[in-house]
């Protein structure tokens, strides 16, 4: 699958290099998000801006948010990605990076947003499209997967780690529930 199938791209909120902090924390409160692409004078990504930038960058430094803009706090490396690359490759570049967030970027132009909450709904999406193709009826003429036995090797040829029934049975001990013997005990004394 790819970026551009999961990317948040309609109404997304993007602010200038000489927006104050004051007023990208408004557009996230009124986008509901806790990031905003800042644009340079060409409409060119330049930067992300995240609401943990304003208050540790910011305002936890004595930057009065009101005249402190975007492009006195923006930093770090930008790391982008193209809408067509596939998933995989995004979260492979967000856990190398440590960033819960990845610009879309297509012909130097913001076209959208990646966020790690993306990843975990579609991972979310498959897990149900796995238990939903696990449960479904065998048809007729279809065979299920059968149980491997121990110490036999499956259709694939692997060789399953478990030991033999007759070894487990050696190796078992009777357990008697921990209430039974007390209440052994108890007779006896």
């Amino acid at each position: 699958m790819k970026i551009r199938d999961i990317m948040t791209s309609e109404g997304l909120a993007t602010a200038t290099l000489d927006t104050t902090l004051a007023e990208i924390a408004a557009r996230m409160r009124d986008a509901n998000v806790s990031a905003i692409p800042i644009l340079d004078q060409d409409d060119s990504l330049a930067g992300i801006i995240t609401a943990r930038d304003i208050v540790v960058r910011a305002i936890a430094a004595g930057r009065d948010p009101n005249e402190c803009t975007a492009e006195e706090i923006i930093g770090g490396q930008l790391h982008t990605i193209h809408p067509d690359a596939e998933i995989a490759e995004a979260a492979k570049l967000m856990a190398n990076r440590q960033i819960r967030r990845l610009p879309v970027v297509e012909d130097q132009v913001i076209v959208g947003l990646i966020s790690l909450d993306d990843l975990v709904g579609e991972a979310k999406e498959a897990v149900k499209d796995i238990s939903r193709a696990a449960r479904r009826p065998v048809s007729a003429g279809t065979k299920r997967p059968q149980p491997v036995s121990p110490g036999r090797r499956s259709a694939s040829g692997v060789r399953r780690e478990t030991s033999s029934g007759s070894q487990r049975e050696q190796g078992k001990k009777k357990v008697t529930p921990i209430h039974a013997r007390n209440r052994t005990k108890r007779r006896a004394s």
